[in-house]
């Protein structure tokens, strides 16, 4: 199992409660707008889109909370209508997924999820998901690194 601690990261975000099924709605309504305000308040991107899960349940209809994350370059510029704040840094499982989307919980999750119960390491609550290179749900050439939060040893 691949481990590594993240440093605070400063990014501009937005933030909503909502179920595993709504994520994609979601992402695809926020993202262009996170965006465009980067780009406006020239805040400068500095670092891949990072969507941070706060509290994930175990069945797909549960309510938790997401943020969609894009670390910034200077967040004190920020005048717009999405908060700036720092991500703090954590320990964490790392496994990095290549592929579409529909096949991220089985080749990617789910392998990680079984090294973490294996080493008897405990989940913090927090995950994240670094998207490195994204294309569309579809493609076989997104790249995302799979972070899972670990309480400290």
């Amino acid at each position: 199992m691949e481990t590594k601690q993240t440093h605070g990261i400063p990014v501009i975000f937005t933030s909503k409660q909502l179920c595993l099924a709504d994520v994609g709605v979601f992402a695809a309504e926020q993202t262009p707008l996170l965006i465009a305000e980067i780009e406006r308040n020239q805040l400068g991107f500095n670092g891949p889109c990072i969507f941070v899960y706060y509290q994930v349940p175990q069945d797909a209809h549960s309510l938790f909370t997401l943020d969609i994350c894009f670390p910034v370059c200077h967040p004190q510029a920020n005048t717009g209508a999405f908060a700036c704040k720092t991500l703090a840094p954590i320990d964490c499982a790392v496994r990095h997924y290549q592929g579409p989307l529909a096949d991220l919980f089985n080749e990617g999750y789910a392998p990680l999820i079984a090294e973490i119960k294996q080493s008897g390491r405990a989940f913090s609550g927090e995950s994240r998901e670094v998207y490195h290179l994204w294309e569309s749900p579809q493609s076989s050439q997104n790249q995302i690194e799979i972070q899972f939060g670990l309480i400290p040893n």
